[in-house]
Parts: C-alpha cells; sequence; structure tokens
C-alpha cells in the first residue's frame, strides 16, 4: 500500500512539530520545514497528497506560497490547509479566498483540523492515542475567545469515561515511554512490571493502555532521537509545562555530548541516558524518584550491565 505524503510548511516550527506528531497516527510520509523556499523544493520533488501551509510565509514580497501552490496547476493533486493568525486583513481575505482549507491557529486547533485530514485524504478516523493526551496535558491553556469560560487541560487531559481527575487509576503508578521504538517499549514493559511499574508507550490508543490516563504518570521516559527535530519539541514542551512540572522527566539520547546534557538538564530533565539503555541505570533513576511502590530488589539479570534492546534503524 503506497503511504500517503503529508507536508507541513509552518513557520512557527513548535506548531509544526505538534502537527506531525499528531498526524503520525495516518502513519503517512511527513516532511516538515520552516520556510517557503524548503517547502517548494520539497513541493516540487515529491508531490505531497496534503499541504499544511502557514499562510503567512512568502516567496519574495508579494505572492504567499499558498497562493502559489493553489494556483499553479502543476499543484492540483495537492490538498491544502492554509493556517493563518495575522489581523492584517489582507492575508485574511486572501487566504479564505484560497480554493483550500482556511483555519485560524488556536487551542482547539488539532480538533477543528482533524476531521478535514481525515475527509481531505479519505482515511478511516482512528482512535485518539496516549501521544495525543500528552500534548493536550502540556498545551498552554488560553481563552479561545474573550470572556469565554475556560476549562483548565489537565481536566480534559486527565479524565476518563466521566472520571474526575482526582480519581486513581486501578493500574497504579505508570511510566509514560514517548518515543517510537516498539521493542524498547514492550521490553521495558515487561522488565519494569517485574517491580510493580506499569509502562504505557505514548503510541497506544487510549483504549488499549486502559485507565492509566486518570492519573499522572509516575515518570516521563522521553526519546529525544526523534525524526523531525520533534524530541527536542517534546523535551521543551513538557518541560515548560506546569501540568506536568512533578513528573520526574527522563531523556534519552544516541548523543553521548556533555553540551547536549547540559541543555536537557537546564531544560528541566532531571537525568539524561546514553542509548542503548543499561536497564540497572534506568532503575536506579526511577527508585530514586519513587515511581515504583516500594520495595525494590533488583534481580540478578538487573544488576548486570545487560543493555536494553537496540532501536530499530
Amino acid at each position: 500500500m503506497t503511504l500517503q505524503r503529508i507536508l507541513i510548511a509552518d513557520a512557527d516550527r513548535d506548531r509544526g512539530a505538534e502537527l506531525a506528531l499528531r498526524c503520525s497516527i495516518l502513519q503517512a510520509e511527513i516532511h516538515t520545514c520552516g520556510d517557503a523556499r524548503s517547502a517548494l523544493e520539497i513541493v516540487r520533488q515529491w508531490k505531497p497528497d496534503l499541504a499544511l501551509l502557514d499562510a503567512t510565509m512568502a516567496i519574495g514580497r508579494r505572492r504567499r506560497l499558498s497562493e502559489h501552490l493553489a494556483h499553479d496547476p502543476a499543484w492540483r493533486c495537492t490538498r491544502i490547509i492554509a493556517l493563518s493568525e495575522s489581523s492584517d486583513h489582507r492575508i485574511i481575505r486572501a487566504a479564505s479566498d484560497l480554493p483550500a482549507y482556511s483555519l485560524r491557529p488556536s487551542p482547539d486547533l488539532w480538533r477543528r483540523m482533524e476531521p478535514v485530514i481525515y475527509e481531505l485524504l479519505d482515511v478511516a478516523i482512528a482512535p485518539p492515542r496516549v501521544m495525543d493526551w500528552l500534548l493536550d496535558a502540556t498545551a498552554r491553556s488560553t481563552p479561545a475567545r474573550t470572556g469565554a469560560a475556560t476549562k483548565p487541560t489537565v481536566d480534559i487531559a486527565y479524565r476518563t469515561s466521566g472520571r474526575a481527575a482526582s480519581e486513581k487509576s486501578d493500574r497504579g503508578r505508570w511510566l509514560l515511554y514517548a518515543g517510537n521504538d516498539g521493542q524498547l517499549a514492550q521490553s521495558l514493559r515487561l522488565r519494569l512490571g517485574s517491580h510493580g511499574l506499569d509502562v504505557v508507550s505514548a503510541l497506544e490508543t487510549r483504549e488499549t493502555s486502559g485507565e492509566s490516563k486518570n492519573n499522572a504518570p509516575a515518570m516521563l521516559l522521553l526519546d529525544y532521537d526523534q525524526p523531525g527535530g520533534v524530541g527536542d519539541f517534546l523535551v521543551r514542551r513538557c518541560a515548560a509545562s506546569h501540568r506536568m512540572r512533578n513528573v520526574p522527566l527522563v531523556v534519552t539520547s544516541h548523543r553521548a555530548e556533555a553540551s547536549l546534557e547540559r541543555r536537557l538538564l537546564n531544560l528541566g530533565a532531571c537525568r539524561v541516558l546514553t542509548k542503548p539503555l543499561v536497564f540497572a541505570r534506568l532503575l536506579e533513576v526511577v527508585v530514586q524518584h519513587d515511581a515504583t511502590p516500594p520495595p525494590i530488589v533488583p534481580s540478578p539479570a538487573d544488576a548486570t550491565d545487560a543493555t536494553l534492546p537496540r532501536q530499530s534503524s
């Protein structure tokens, strides 16, 4: 089956990274960029099925990127969603006149954009994943409009089946793994499970992960080495979120660089571990931050220098 192709061209690189993470549930090929020239080059060589474009990105001084793609016959097969948060009435009018969907960025952008994407790509609606929960939990809580009653993001993120966020999950404490290595996630689930700590992968659907979303995770294990720079985005997003401030953030990376470790620790990570992971070191961090029910008695296998599975290339 041929994968559908999605281009995300957004001068706001954090928003572009979040959209890439959200769209990854479609199992499509995704390219991201932050300037008009790169977007044009990708379109010419790659011919995406769908383009999510920042309507304010310009080619030269007069023409917008979204106008160029929408009116150029060579790109008629590319469906376009134009994003514009500019207050300039000329940009607003130009975006609304395009043969494309036009959306104004807001805190509920993905909720409005998701059904449009499914319609344009003609794909079945996929169930929400734990990754969506993580992005919701770390989102900035901003009023949708002046005077509107707002609901804290944490209430949406930590509620399942109408239960209040204060209710505790029957699953007990759990670790959230934010990475795309399924083999590592399964290994963590087996080995930490023997110590009383559930492991939930951010790529799981909310249904298969059970009721673990009723309470915050005891620890967040985040893979820094993710394509498209989303690892860097996730570290900054989680570290800056007051919703996750009490959740220890452990970052893993193939890069054993002192400068990278200092930067991640300054952002808010409590520990940086080099891959391939040594389970005994991870278990040490888990125990140090009291993420598992006591007591924990490491098994002889855990005390060895055995590493967890390497990430598949």
